[in-house]
């Protein structure tokens, strides 16, 4: 059980872009869910007992849902980056009625990270 729980942690802990505190609340449920099924398998008398036990604390185990991901953490998709490049297009095109400041700075970010 307590392989099954620090794999399960690992999957966890290697979401990109997971909050700290739901990270550590799963994790903390996770060993929870593992401690009582290793309980379950401790108390078990017969091969059936004990194979329940297993079978249901590995269920118990996996079925702890998974930490919440941040949504600014989380990996810029390539459609993240189109629709991106589309309001650069457009502020680029209403640049027209801005300051030189402001133009300059739409300029900067549009050929310094969106250009392909």
């Amino acid at each position: 059980m307590k392989t099954a729980g620090e794999a399960q942690k690992q999957k966890f802990a290697s979401l990109v872009g997971v909050d700290p505190e739901s990270l550590a609340k799963q994790q903390l449920l996770v060993d929870q869910a593992a401690d009582t099924a290793s309980q379950a398998v401790d108390q078990a008398q017969t091969n059936g007992e004990l194979v329940t036990a297993c079978q249901q604390g590995l269920t118990a185990v996996r079925q702890i849902a998974a930490p919440v991901v941040l949504e600014e953490l989380r990996p810029a998709t390539i459609a993240d980056k189109k629709w991106l490049r589309i309001i650069l297009v457009r502020l680029w095109h209403s640049a027209r009625n801005l300051s030189g400041k402001s133009v300059m700075w739409i300029r900067i970010v549009w050929l310094s990270n969106y250009s392909y």
